[in-house]
């Protein structure tokens, strides 16, 4: 029991759920309804965890995520969705928990391809051109840099 986590529980449920989408796609129809009610009883355990361990929130006072809000809403004018917010929790530091209740399967955070910082990104910034000429830098400085220049736009 010394190894027992929440996390690791919803985990391993995660993991179960994910084995039955993928013998799904792959399985005789004899075998669907078998593993459709194991996906049901499956998602019907990781629901009953959530509402045992659930965390309630619980935030610290006089701790402000402003910086955080500000980046959530320039996300979200550049296209991405949520359905978390920033806090600190006690016990647990600074976090994210949901702005209401989400059911298995909802999605809580869809960020477009579009805004991800990404190397592939980076190529097409003339920034690029400039920094892969320096000798012996890494791709990751080169992202820390240009996410550095970005910062102040």
């Amino acid at each position: 029991m010394e190894s027992y986590s929440p996390r690791n529980e919803l985990e391993a449920l995660n993991s179960i759920v994910w084995l039955t989408d993928v013998s799904l796609s792959t399985c005789t129809h004899l075998h669907t309804n078998i593993l459709q009610g194991l996906c049901l009883t499956i998602l019907d355990l990781i629901s009953d965890f959530g509402d045992k361990n659930g965390v309630k929130e619980v935030v610290k006072k006089n701790h402000s995520c402003d910086q955080e809000e500000c980046l959530i809403e320039s996300g979200e004018s550049n296209g991405a969705m949520t359905q978390l917010k920033i806090a600190y929790i006690e016990g647990a530091d600074q976090g994210a928990i949901a702005r209401k209740d989400l059911k298995v399967g909802d999605v809580a955070l869809e960020i477009p391809v579009s805004i991800i910082i990404s190397e592939e990104l980076l190529h097409e910034t003339d920034m690029y051109g400039v920094l892969k000429e320096i000798d012996g830098i890494s791709s990751e400085t080169i992202l820390l840099l240009w996410s550095m220049k970005e910062k102040y736009k």
